[in-house]
């Protein structure tokens, strides 16, 4: 049976600003890891989109889609009509991989959340569950979500972008060190505590990877000259207390956006990182994949439940609002527990891929617990 993944990034979008390039990535440019990473590790022999002619599509394809934050309150309704359409004209099986729900300060419960998506949201989730043997799902707040919504197909994986490793043996990953070499943040706008990942990153002048529209500060002034707004500040960096002009020198020299995985992998390699920290999940994961080690914050219930199903090293934005160092982080970086649970959460992911007939490059040789 063949195997086709559906490219959920918008196609077809044309121009040259750094709006149009945002959207080229359905927003963020970690969106490119979680589907670059299932092209790695599917033996598949299409790609296709919601616009592809359904006969072209062979009828006895097993379709996956690399998933996001779907589960979310004012998601675009166009955007599920668009699936249900697809779902109604095709008899193939298809399955969403890595669906996450994203909560926010007030709907910080499944229940909360699943009581404030639009029916056409509910609906688009009752057609995605009938078309699946089962979905792939990141964690456990995502997993209840969709039993409160009655979907009980669901399995747990976390994210595709984690299971580089088609042997099912995680490598050695060194300590983490400050010297020799440079530091990654990543940052999410918003919030007294998140900006202070922000400050710490300024004061040991981390390079700043950006990955949403929001977190990108640069305005034009009338004579065409780039400042900083110090609406931006008060916006999304309350705790930063700082004149303009020294945020947006930091911007300006520190500050990274990509938009290709090549040019993102070449950057570890160019900018000698030797460590990585920050509240951007793909933006960690990336740097993981390259080899560097990575601390994750968890400000939400997207990063909490990824990293409590991988066993990746985390600190909860509560605790990281003590770190006064940057040698402080060091010590959350231990990999004890991903190496040692690897194997199985491959072999899980496996069986979801294969309950699914998606045809992969897996071959688990190594054993759990070496």
């Amino acid at each position: 049976m063949k195997t086709i993944i559906l490219n959920p990034l918008p196609i077809g979008i044309e121009g040259t600003t750094i709006k149009d390039a945002f959207i080229k990535v359905g927003g963020n440019p970690g969106n490119m890891l979680f589907l670059e990473s299932m092209k790695e590790e599917l033996d598949y022999s299409d790609i296709i989109t919601l616009n592809t002619p359904v006969d072209n599509i062979p009828k006895d394809a097993s379709i996956v889609v690399p998933s996001s934050n779907f589960i979310c309150k004012g998601g675009n309704s166009s955007f599920y009509e668009k699936y249900i359409d697809f779902f109604n004209k095709i008899d193939n099986q298809i399955t969403f991989c890595g669906l996450g729900a994203q909560s926010t300060k007030t709907l910080n419960t499944p229940q909360k959340l699943v009581n404030a998506l639009h029916p056409i949201q509910k609906k688009f989730f009752k057609r995605m569950s009938e078309k699946a043997t089962s979905i792939g799902v990141r964690g456990e707040f995502t997993a209840e979500c969709l039993s409160l919504l009655g979907i009980h197909n669901v399995r747990v994986i976390g994210c595709p972008s984690f299971y580089k490793y088609l042997d099912g043996k995680y490598p050695i990953i060194d300590q983490p060190s400050l010297r020799g070499g440079g530091v990654q943040m990543t940052f999410t706008p918003g919030g007294f505590e998140r900006s202070k990942v922000l400050l710490l990153g300024m004061k040991y002048n981390c390079s700043w990877v950006i990955q949403e529209m929001g977190e990108y500060p640069r305005t034009v002034d009338v004579f065409g000259h780039e400042m900083l707004s110090m609406k931006w500040i008060l916006k999304n960096a309350p705790s930063v207390v700082l004149k303009e002009h020294e945020l947006q020198e930091y911007n300006k020299k520190m500050s990274h956006v990509f938009w290709d995985l090549n040019t993102w992998n070449e950057f570890y390699k160019r900018e000698n990182i030797k460590f990585a920290f920050g509240t951007r999940f793909h933006g960690n994961m990336e740097a993981l994949r390259n080899g560097v080690p990575a601390l994750w914050i968890t400000h939400d219930s997207r990063t909490a439940e990824l990293t409590d199903f991988l066993h990746l090293p985390k600190i909860t934005i509560k605790e990281f609002s003590t770190i006064k160092c940057l040698d402080e982080l060091l010590e959350y970086c231990d990999y004890t527990e991903l190496r040692k649970n690897y194997y199985d959460l491959c072999k899980n992911y496996v069986d979801y891929l294969t309950e699914n007939k998606l045809a992969h490059k897996y071959n688990l040789t190594y054993e759990s617990g070496e």
